[in-house]
């Protein structure tokens, strides 16, 4: 199979139904040919990217624990948020439509500013805010927060997930002292998937 045809597989078409993804589609996305997003990268690789991106985004939904206590009920929403210039544009949002995980409708947020920002589950940080991350990180420190960002070194320096590329394949490391402070708990699985480091 080539890659044009590859990247067909994880459309955002390919979620909508309402039907919950299944987990399987994580192994297979990992090991998709991902064009690498580079100066010079066509428009349409780097929507291709980012919908991959999306669909990782929903899969550790699916992969992560939350405590009771972040939700206001059984239906109350997951929100997932999105810090800085949205690199997603629509993608997102047609990725996790009608999806839910248990009886917890997703629901996606967008802040352009850390002064705007609202409590979250998820907080994607984009690579615009590559200067004041790390603020985000301070702001949610201890909160049942899972950060996520392609940014550089976003592991290392106390996010949950950080995105990398690999032999032009999109890769994820997971921080798991960050989850410990942040109270989340991460399937086995999925941390087989990633590369794991272990300092705050």
């Amino acid at each position: 199979m080539n890659a044009r045809a590859d990247q067909h597989l994880l459309t955002a078409s390919t979620l909508r139904g309402g039907s919950r993804l299944r987990p399987g589609l994580l192994t297979l996305a990992i090991f998709l040919w991902i064009p690498s997003a580079l100066p010079g990268q066509s428009q349409t690789d780097h929507e291709a990217e980012y919908r991959f991106k999306a669909v990782y985004l929903l899969n550790f939904l699916q992969f992560v624990e939350w405590p009771d206590s972040s939700f206001a009920n059984d239906e109350s929403s997951i929100v997932l948020a999105v810090l800085g210039r949205d690199p997603f544009e629509s993608t997102l949002d047609e990725t996790v439509q009608s999806e839910r995980i248990g009886n917890h409708p997703i629901l996606v947020r967008r802040f352009m500013t850390l002064d705007e920002l609202a409590p979250c589950h998820v907080l994607f940080i984009s690579v615009s805010e590559k200067q004041t991350y790390r603020a985000a990180l301070k702001r949610f420190n201890g909160f049942p927060v899972l950060t996520v960002s392609d940014i550089e070194g976003f592991g290392d320096t106390g996010g949950s997930i950080g995105f990398y590329m690999e032999d032009q394949k999109i890769r994820f490391e997971i921080n798991t002292e960050a989850l410990r402070h942040a109270n989340l708990k991460v399937s086995s699985k999925l941390l087989r998937l990633a590369r794991v480091i272990n300092h705050p």
